[in-house]
């Protein structure tokens, strides 16, 4: 780990309520990459109000390049989480302090 919190890696793996709520909050404090196979998170309440109000379907996907503002988003599978380590589906290794699986 570094020597500040802003040092500090994590990774998220997946973009769901709790995936995005973790990024956004860790975004200011440290470094977050996102991996999440979606370039897009589903609002699913919008969903359903854009079942029946018109123009709200629109509104039930947002683009994942919105959420951050200093963290990245990489649109990608996970194939391994270990301890400091995170190894995508192309076995693309990312070393992190701390990984959080949203699920």
């Amino acid at each position: 780990m570094g020597n500040s919190v802003s040092d500090v890696h994590v990774i998220i793996v997946g973009s769901g309520y709790a995936g995005v709520a973790a990024a956004r909050y860790l975004d200011q404090k440290c470094r977050v990459t996102v991996i999440e196979p979606s370039d897009t998170f589903n609002h699913k309440i919008a969903s359903l109000r854009g079942t029946v109000v018109p123009g709200w379907e629109k509104r039930s996907r947002i683009p994942l390049d919105k959420v951050l503002n200093r963290g990245k988003i990489i649109q990608s599978e996970v194939k391994s989480v270990e301890t400091g380590r995170v190894t995508l589906t192309d076995n693309t290794v990312m070393d992190c302090d701390l990984s959080l699986i949203h699920i």
